[in-house]
């Protein structure tokens, strides 16, 4: 771009901008790339926060069928009440109903508890299941860092 001004002689000079237009251009393209990346990562953790969600209230409801009255040689037997950790990588039960819906997920990275609260497998009390899996946005990954730790929580009842 060419602007005009005026020096003390009162006669127009011609001023060139060049370098300015490219550094302004610079700094702005780097807020917005930046924008839209961080709006990226935010859909990719709320994706991953949604699916972990739908993890563990899927085997939520698989635990709440395998109570204290479930048949040993029904689909795996009862489960618990002690507490129960695995990911999607073990060849358990557990792991074979969230790996029906895992989608997008690094199975590796997923980590699966299962505790009733109450002590106790018998229809009527609790189980809580909860998935979890670490998660840093793409910037700061790069170098390494851990942000935050995506959670899917289920509390249900037993049923038998």
């Amino acid at each position: 771009m060419i602007f005009f001004e005026t020096r003390n002689t009162g006669k127009p000079h011609k001023v060139q901008r060049r370098a300015a237009t490219l550094v302004e251009a610079a700094i702005s393209l780097s807020a917005m790339i930046t924008v839209i990346v961080g709006c990226l990562d935010f859909s990719v953790a709320a994706y991953k926060s949604q699916v972990l969600n739908h993890i563990a209230q899927r085997i939520g409801r698989a635990a709440v069928i395998h109570g204290s009255l479930s048949h040993a040689t029904w689909n795996g037997g009862p489960w618990g009440p002690n507490t129960i950790t695995t990911d999607l990588t073990s060849t358990n039960q557990v792991a074979a109903v969230g790996n029906t819906i895992s989608s997008g997920l690094k199975k590796s990275s997923v980590t699966i508890e299962l505790t009733w609260p109450n002590g106790n497998h018998n229809p009527g009390s609790p189980v809580i299941v909860e998935a979890t899996m670490p998660w840093s946005p793409m910037l700061i990954k790069t170098f390494g860092y851990q942000i935050m730790t995506l959670r899917g929580r289920s509390y249900q009842i037993i049923q038998h």
